[in-house]
């Protein structure tokens, strides 16, 4: 399980974000649980750490309703916004 891990630390190297925290399943089977990197570039991410999504909210409700839109018919992908 070595992809999920790889992604993660070249995120973190490249500055993208300074850690995260990783959980994969597979058929109820933990796979991976594992903190990556720093909460602020000092304090060190630990497998309790939170993060606050809601800033996620929009983009993924939308591409949600636009996806489903696309799958009725009503629009299409090359269709101007």
């Amino acid at each position: 399980m070595n992809a999920p891990r790889e992604v993660l630390l070249r995120a973190i190297d490249a500055g993208a974000m300074p850690g995260a925290v990783a959980m994969v399943k597979h058929r109820g089977e933990t796979i991976l649980h594992e903190a990556f990197g720093t909460l602020d570039g000092e304090t060190p991410t630990e497998l309790g750490t939170l993060y606050d999504l809601a800033s996620l909210t929009k983009p993924l409700a939308m591409a949600s309703s636009l996806l489903k839109l696309v799958e009725s018919g009503e629009v299409t992908l090359s269709q101007p916004a």
